[in-house]
């Protein structure tokens, strides 16, 4: 018998029916590639300027001139929070989360970010989703003025429990006498807020184990206002703050605008676990925010106590600047971001927050360095 009737007279097995249809694989990693081409006009006549190059494997960037000056790059992602997106099948802000991750955390040195690539890992392709997602990229590449120079789309089966994980990474420049220098940090120095109107990519896990015993299962759907559910409330896209901080600081061969002394993204572990690291031995901070409504309610449907709260979610605070000057308002404002004085740095080790979290049953909460 030849090998070829054999081979006939046999079920053959193909990768589509190991649940990779390189067809639809293609196409989207078609749709992802356009998208990326778009931003890169976000780079046009800057440092990082990406060369088109198609059919390539990597992103080249041209650097004509490095001068005096570092690189930096991280990585980081979405995390749960694409498990709401899912639920209301809504997935055009997402990247709003990822690059904010990402790119707020290169400029937290006063570094300007220019070049990303992305991983999406997925149980399955779904054209619909990977349109949404390839949309809000470009828009929120916009925001951050970054582009989107390479990316992968893996699918993984059973590997994803749900139906994506998102991640990517950022490089950055920046200029050595633009360095975020916390040790020029003074007591009496005054600490602005960056104000977030959501939870960023942080505390999802407390978020749904509170709304899934309050309002079961389907909580995304359950009113959370007159006019969103719980689902569209927490799934409020992040605020990328990158442009108000490389403008205040100057991007790559700018004038500096504005003096910031320290800066602290506030992400996981909140406010008290973050802010420390901008400041330097021996110094605190005394902080009185407004948490935004979200939170409060949540703290009292799942009995969360006011300093878990402060430890876990931003409490309204994207972004602390610890500055000695008010430059950075009309920056905040171009961009439209709510910019408001809300502490000062002391001459102790511990970061103290005036309680205005929901059961305020301690006036202050005292969190030691």
């Amino acid at each position: 018998m030849s090998l070829a009737a054999s081979e006939s007279d046999m079920p053959m097995t193909t990768y589509k029916d190991a649940g990779v249809d390189i067809d639809l694989k293609d196409e989207c990693s078609r749709i992802f590639y356009e998208a990326s081409l778009e931003t890169f006009k976000n780079r046009k006549g800057r440092f990082g300027e990406p060369l088109v190059e198609r059919g390539g494997f990597s992103g080249p960037i041209e650097i004509k001139e490095l001068r005096d000056a570092i690189l930096l790059k991280n990585s980081d992602g979405v995390g749960t929070k694409v498990e709401i997106a899912e639920k209301l099948n809504k997935h055009d802000t997402i990247a709003f989360d990822l690059l904010a991750m990402i790119c707020d955390d290169a400029v937290a040195m006063g570094a300007e970010p220019f070049a990303a690539t992305d991983t999406l890992n997925v149980r399955a392709l779904n054209i619909n989703t990977i349109k949404q997602l390839a949309a809000g990229l470009v828009k929120a590449a916009k925001r951050a003025r970054v582009a989107i120079v390479g990316g992968e789309v893996a699918v993984l089966g059973d590997r994803i429990h749900g139906e994506y994980l998102w991640d990517a990474d950022v490089n950055a420049i920046l200029e050595k006498k633009k360095v975020i220098n916390k040790t020029l940090i003074e007591a009496g120095d005054f600490i602005v807020a960056l104000r977030e109107k959501g939870f960023r990519s942080n505390g999802f896990s407390l978020i749904r184990k509170v709304l899934s015993k309050a309002l079961g299962s389907n909580w995304v759907k359950k009113p959370y206002d007159n006019k969103h559910s719980w689902g569209e409330a927490t799934l409020t896209p992040s605020i990328i703050y990158t442009p108000v901080i490389v403008d205040a600081v100057g991007g790559y061969g700018e004038k500096r605008r504005a003096e910031i002394k320290g800066i602290a993204h506030i992400t996981g572990s909140g406010i008290p676990g973050n802010l420390p690291r901008c400041l330097p031995e021996g110094l605190g901070a005394f902080i009185d925010l407004r948490p935004i409504e979200m939170m409060l309610k949540l703290q009292e449907m799942g009995k969360i106590a006011d300093r878990e709260a402060y430890q876990t979610w931003n409490m309204g605070a994207g972004m602390l600047l610890v500055c000695n000057d008010k430059k950075i308002y009309p920056i905040a404002e171009e961009h439209g971001v709510e910019a408001e004085e809300v502490g000062e740095v002391i001459a102790e080790s511990k970061i103290i927050i005036k309680n205005r979290a929901y059961f305020q049953q301690e006036a202050e909460l005292i969190y030691e360095i």
